[in-house]
């Protein structure tokens, strides 16, 4: 469940590998890095279970994309420079 696999850019050519075709490794991220990554705060404070932590952030609506839509109906203009992320 909180496995990943970097996928490497098509646009940029492989670098040689003398085994052949090689899977990228997966790596394990955390609760805190997959809220990071929707934009949430390092400091959010998930409950429960590690299954819990990410069943929460999965059915989250990241913080960058719901002032994205949410500036407009409050009369607002969203400048960028708002949405910054500290870790």
């Amino acid at each position: 469940m909180n496995e990943c696999v970097w996928v490497p850019d098509p646009a940029t050519p492989p670098a040689p590998d003398p085994g052949g075709e090689r899977k990228p490794d997966a790596i394990r991220i955390t609760a805190t890095e997959a809220g990071i990554l929707q934009s949430f705060l390092a400091t959010y404070p998930w409950q429960g279970t590690k299954s819990r932590q990410f069943r929460q952030i999965g059915n989250a609506v990241p913080p960058l994309l719901a002032a994205q839509i949410l500036t407009p109906h409050r009369g607002i203009r969203a400048r960028q420079s708002g949405f910054g992320l500290t870790a």
